[in-house]
């Protein structure tokens, strides 16, 4: 742990704001207002560091969810029709498929003409639905429209198992989750004071 830091993780973190706040309660000769602004002060830079440390665990779990979702849905290089406006192209039909039955009956198609681009975008909004649905506890069919898309590619279902470990950050339990990891706690000493007024203590001069 880094005790004039701030740590280079959530739990160096939280051990450097225990440290800082054990030392100033440990000190019997300062007055409890020069405590409390000592502790104001650690908690405040605690605070910051753990909202940065949050910020970058997002944007890695945005980035691993992009490039596992490209991984699965963007089919590779050289592919025909595999052009960034095919795939556009594709993607704004997908979107406007609104039922399970009919995205089934494109994807057939899409698999049968060999479009494996449309095929891939229809696959990746029922993926999408499918997981909105069963953020709920419904599910309406769009699993089984991906799974007719995964049936005979254990490379894309392979890449699916790994997604499903990701956090969605689309999912409000599954952001609330990793903020509840980062959050940190307010000192019984300055636990009744709102961020603006720790920030005034903090400021104040010994």
């Amino acid at each position: 742990m880094n005790r004039e830091g701030q740590g280079v993780n959530i739990e160096e973190t939280h051990q450097f704001l225990e440290y800082k706040i054990e030392t100033a309660r440990g000190d019997t000769r300062s007055k409890p207002e020069v405590v409390r602004a000592d502790i104001a002060r650690a908690y405040r830079t605690a605070k910051t560091r753990a909202d940065e440390l949050l910020h970058e665990a997002e944007a890695s779990v945005a980035k691993q969810n992009r490039a596992l979702r490209r991984k699965a849905f963007v089919p590779p290089p050289g592919t025909e029709g595999g052009d960034a406006r095919s795939r556009r192209d594709a993607a704004d039909r997908a979107a406007m498929i609104e039922d399970p039955r009919e995205a089934a009956e494109i994807l057939r198609r899409a698999e049968d003409h060999g479009d494996v681009i449309l095929a891939a975008a229809v696959a990746e909004r029922a993926y999408d639905q499918a997981a909105m649905v069963g953020r709920i506890g419904k599910d309406t069919g769009w699993s089984t429209v991906l799974g007719e898309y995964t049936a005979e590619r254990p490379t894309v279902r392979e890449t699916l198992a790994q997604l499903a470990d990701v956090p969605d950050m689309n999912n409000p339990a599954h952001r609330m989750q990793l903020a509840m990891r980062y959050a940190v706690q307010k000192p019984s000493e300055i636990e009744h004071l709102s961020d603006a007024q720790i920030t005034a203590l903090a400021d104040s001069e010994d």
